[in-house]
């Protein structure tokens, strides 16, 4: 037995038998119940069937003893003694006995009593009904999707068809532009004479304009045709005997016909037969001329 304050087990059983017939005194029993809280829980065992065992000894199982067996003060003694175990025990048992009889309590008291309960409607047509909500709204958002997306569609391709259509009306407005000027045919007046050159100007990737230029070289002119040009200053960059010269001149439409009245002597044949570009007022190459190529 472990230590339990200079008691032995055998002080400690020998307590016990007087704790059944009621005979501990005030010194003995505060001695008998720190030895019993200190023992183990297999000492605790054997001392309650020590108790059980005198007890059956002297009273009889369940009480039944003949009475003359035993004095009655004694019997009272143990009887007093098994009854005030019995309460301690369900004292301690009484908090295990309350664990959730208060819920169980509410639980019952908040079920309604069919008789006063409302018709509820069937669950299978709620759910019926909720299912066919659902897929409606997901039909509904899936037409809404499709719907935009084909006035995306629409609307870029309106757009091009926006784009392709002021390209055309600038071709136009610039074939009458050049018409105005020359009363003759414009095929006609490209095929007059030998000397008279079109050539097409490659533009840059940045640039959607178009450039072309008509040279003269018997009559040396220069006449640039523009088409989708951002109107700004620009100037014509060439090479003459290794020396590098600008003529500058402005668009201020995006599609117009742009002469040179004065220009160097030879110029139209320099720009007939060698490199030359064209750059905005930043310095920027916006489109370029090699004769060998566009002739």
């Amino acid at each position: 037995m472990s230590d339990l304050n200079r008691i032995t087990f055998q002080e400690l059983a020998d307590l016990s038998d007087l704790d059944v017939l009621g005979l501990l005194d005030e010194v003995d029993q505060p001695i008998f119940e720190r030895g019993f809280n200190a023992a183990t829980p297999l000492e605790q065992d054997q001392l309650r069937e020590r108790q059980a065992q005198l007890v059956t000894r002297l009273v009889g199982e369940l009480g039944l003893a003949d009475s003359k067996a035993l004095p009655a003060e004694l019997r009272q003694r143990v009887l007093s003694a098994i009854e005030s175990e019995n309460e301690l025990i369900a004292a301690s048992l009484a908090p295990l006995a309350r664990i959730g009889r208060r819920r169980r309590e509410r639980m019952q008291r908040s079920i309604p009593h069919p008789s006063a309960t409302a018709v509820q409607p069937d669950s299978t047509l709620q759910l019926r009904q909720v299912t066919r909500s659902a897929v409606i709204w997901r039909a509904a958002s899936f037409a809404l999707m499709a719907g935009l997306l084909a006035s995306l569609i629409a609307g870029i391709w309106i757009s091009r068809d926006a784009q392709v259509a002021y390209r055309l009306a600038s071709q136009q407005s610039a074939s009458e532009q050049l018409k105005e000027r020359y009363a003759i045919d414009l095929d006609k007046m490209l095929l007059a004479n030998e000397g008279q050159h079109v050539l097409g100007l490659s533009t840059e990737v940045a640039n959607n304009g178009a450039i072309t230029v008509r040279l003269d070289k018997q009559e040396n002119t220069v006449e640039l045709l523009v088409f989708g040009m951002a109107p700004g200053d620009y100037f014509i960059d060439y090479m003459i005997d290794g020396q590098r010269n600008k003529i500058a001149f402005r668009v201020d439409h995006r599609a117009t016909v742009i002469p040179f009245n004065e220009v160097p002597d030879g110029l139209a044949g320099t720009l007939a037969s060698s490199s030359w570009s064209i750059a905005d007022q930043d310095g920027n190459i916006v489109a370029r001329c090699n004769p060998l190529i566009a002739a």
